[in-house]
């Protein structure tokens, strides 16, 4: 068949015929570069450069810049989530949403702003920037300090703006700031992240940075922060063969099954839960008093019994009560390999006995007298008599391995070296810290501390 076709009158076919040659001609789209880009630092396709980014044995310092524009964005977005302005009253006159998930002290996430990165001679433009956290966002804005939680995130606006597509920080897509809220020590979330790596539980690798921001009127001193990777980004990359399984952040007891508790950090594309609900319905099973052999042969399948074990092991040995079997929160589920798993996250008030409003929320003893049914899976598990004989094994081991005293306690002279003369820099209104004493009160508390939970979880797992 012959297509007759009057071009001049035709102008559709022509522009048709002229897109198409163009496309194959040239089908990628030439992006000039920032004059700071590197491969290896701004690069995607390369290994994450941890001894860069999340050094062992250092601080790393950092400036990043916003505009005032900026700065004033984040101010009236905050503003209209908490229904105050940094550092005052509630204006009532201010209709804040209601939260999105059931903890949380600030509905929503932040709005991103563009940014400016500087580390080492080497700069990283129109990053994304947002405010991050819940109770130490909510208290810090509450109180006009300026050393809030935030996020960084590399590239956040390549969408609108082509030439840093991308980009990342040495292969880190995003990075979470800390800002070591309620532990002037500035050691506990960094020193029990590894300590679960340590015992076989993976855990998000940490560094120290020493942050400078120029909010518009000039770069000033935000003190030391802990730097945290991502988990759906770094962690499971470098932590586990199988990486692409589903990533969850929930906010759930596990006595039910509610995709709106469970927040996915990847594989959005396709909204999947068959994995956790498949896990929530074993766990909950009622096999589970009529034929317990059955009900724990149909949870392993789905669900990585020894490992939590070995994390409800650990986490009950330090004294963490700001996670699960307490609150609902601060952890991320992970399918590796068909199987879930628990992941820790979040330990700034670990390694006390209580916390919240009036002290009202006590950690879980070791042999786990406190729970009820309201946490299903550390009851029924703890309820079994060989998986509580599994759990004490896993206490006597990272105790007698991991926890002995004299360790503990050059891991944690080695911290403070490091982190003394950052520190002692900070200044009110830039700190949660109070003042140096405080700093170092706080680390001879966590020593004691360890060297108590030393001699109680040797004794108890006997």
């Amino acid at each position: 068949m012959i297509l007759n076709i009057d071009l001049k009158n035709n102008v559709f076919f022509l522009s048709l015929i002229l897109f198409l040659a163009c496309e194959k001609a040239d089908p990628i789209l030439e992006v000039t570069r920032p004059t700071s880009w590197t491969e290896t630092s701004h690069s995607k396709g390369i290994t994450p450069a941890l001894s860069i980014v999340l050094p062992e044995n250092k601080v790393n310092e950092i400036t990043i810049k916003l505009d005032t524009s900026a700065w004033n964005a984040v101010k009236n977005d905050m503003k209209a989530r908490t229904g105050r302005a940094f550092g005052g009253a509630v204006d009532p006159n201010i209709k804040i949403p209601p939260p999105e998930g059931i903890l949380d002290a600030v509905s929503g996430d932040p709005v991103f702003v563009k940014a400016t990165m500087y580390f080492e001679n080497k700069v990283w433009e129109n990053i994304g920037f947002r405010l991050k956290g819940n109770a130490s966002l909510s208290s810090t804005w509450r109180s006009g300090n300026y050393k809030m939680p935030f996020k960084l995130k590399f590239d956040e606006f390549e969408n609108s703006i082509p030439n840093i597509i991308d980009q990342r920080f040495y292969g880190f897509q995003e990075l979470s700031f800390s800002p070591n809220f309620a532990d002037p020590s500035f050691l506990k979330d960094r020193l029990v992240s590894e300590l679960f790596r340590e015992g076989g539980v993976p855990a998000c690798r940490m560094a120290y940075y020493a942050v400078n921001i120029d909010l518009g009127d000039g770069p000033k001193y935000f003190g030391v922060y802990t730097v945290i990777e991502s988990v759906a980004d770094t962690f499971i990359k470098t932590q586990f063969k199988d990486n692409k399984g589903n990533v969850y952040k929930p906010e759930s007891d596990f006595k039910t099954m509610n995709t709106a508790r469970f927040e996915k950090q990847n594989n959005t594309i396709t909204p999947d839960f068959s994995d956790v609900s498949q896990f929530i319905s074993a766990l909950n099973s009622s096999s589970r008093i009529s034929n317990k052999k059955e009900w724990k042969k149909q949870l392993e399948k789905v669900f990585d019994v020894q490992h939590f074990l070995n994390w409800m092991a650990i986490n009950n040995t330090i004294v963490n009560w700001d996670t699960y079997g307490v609150l609902a929160h601060n952890y991320y589920l992970f399918n590796c390999d068909g199987l879930i798993k628990f992941i820790p996250y979040d330990h700034n008030l670990s390694m006390q006995f209580r916390g919240g409003a009036n002290n009202a929320r006590f950690a879980i003893s070791l042999d786990l007298k406190e729970l009820t049914e309201a946490w299903p899976l550390m009851k029924f598990l703890g309820n079994d008599p060989d998986y509580y004989q599994d759990y004490k094994k896993y206490i006597s081991k990272f105790t007698n391995k991991h926890l002995v005293p004299n360790t503990v306690n050059a891991k944690i002279d080695k911290y403070q070296k490091m982190l003394q003369p950052y520190v002692i820099k900070e200044v009110p209104g830039y700190s949660h810290m109070g003042n140096s004493t405080n700093f170092f009160n706080s680390i001879s508390e966590i020593k004691t501390h360890l060297s108590n939970r030393f001699v109680t979880a040797r004794e108890f797992s006997k």
